[in-house]
């Protein structure tokens, strides 16, 4: 095969390989972006609706939330928080901490964790070092899994 058969692979495959080089950077600067987020935000709602986007799973997994300004968002919780909050309730989220609110309409708080944190999110380069040791207890779940 002649040098210049070849030139167009390697263009091709050099290409190729700078995307996903790219791809990769971009995923591992953002890694912890959305549980960075989720601990900052702060709001209080009421559950509007529980569901699960696949319908053939009956069990919900997301809730909408109506906030206070009349926003409406849809929110991923954890197992624990979905077992005992029902329409109806108010979330309150606490700013810049990894905890929320659930309170009944007959008065009844309770707190939760409000996301889940596992050991790899824990320890990789851009989860925030100052929350290193904090809610260590919402990775208790994650050392029994996975050991």
């Amino acid at each position: 095969m002649n040098k210049k058969a070849i030139k167009p692979y390697i263009i091709f495959f050099s290409i190729v390989f700078f995307i996903v080089l790219i791809i990769n950077v971009i995923k591992e600067i953002t890694y912890s972006k959305y549980l960075i987020k989720d601990v900052e935000m702060e709001y209080k709602s009421v559950v509007i609706d529980l569901y699960n986007p696949r319908e053939w799973i009956k069990d919900p997994t997301f809730m909408k939330l109506r906030k206070n300004n009349n926003e409406e968002i849809d929110v991923y919780l954890t197992d624990e928080l979905f077992k005992y909050i029902a329409i109806g309730d108010s979330l309150i989220k606490i700013k810049n901490e990894n905890s929320c609110y659930v309170k009944k309409p007959n008065e009844d708080k309770k707190h939760f964790f409000y996301r889940r944190i596992s050991k790899e999110d824990r320890n990789h380069w851009t989860y925030p070092k100052e929350w290193k040791n904090k809610w260590m207890e919402s990775s208790k779940w994650d050392t029994i899994t996975r050991n």
